[in-house]
């Protein structure tokens, strides 16, 4: 279990770094369970719904300071993900969700980089 560092900060229990290595009790397993649960069910689809929101009001930002429509490759999907304390590892998990949100070009967007960021 290795969670982002902004993950671990917003936390709302204290994770032990030696769960799961032999060196402590069941009891911090337990929590580090608990965490990995409260990312994969709750913080990633949460994030799958944000993140077309996100994209969209980058994309706006793109336009107005640089008339320019560059944003779709300008969007730095991974720094965004990270910002929210989600591996890169869970990108599959995170386009799984995406695609269950309301269809909207957006979303599509998004989609697109997600492949291309799990092809890379």
């Amino acid at each position: 279990h290795l969670f982002r560092p902004e993950f671990v900060k917003e936390h709302k229990t204290p994770l032990c770094s030696d769960a799961y290595s032999g060196f402590t009790t069941n009891e911090y397993n337990k929590d580090t369970d608990a965490a990995s649960r409260e990312l994969q069910w709750k913080l990633i689809p949460n994030f799958a719904g944000e993140l077309p929101k996100l994209f969209e009001q980058a994309q706006e930002e793109q336009l107005s300071r640089a008339h320019d429509t560059t944003s779709f490759a300008s969007f730095r999907l991974t720094e965004v993900i990270h910002s929210h304390g989600i591996n890169v590892r869970y990108l599959g998990l995170l386009y799984t969700y995406l695609n269950k949100e309301r269809q909207s070009q957006a979303r599509d967007n998004c989609r697109a980089l997600l492949l291309v960021e799990l092809l890379a």
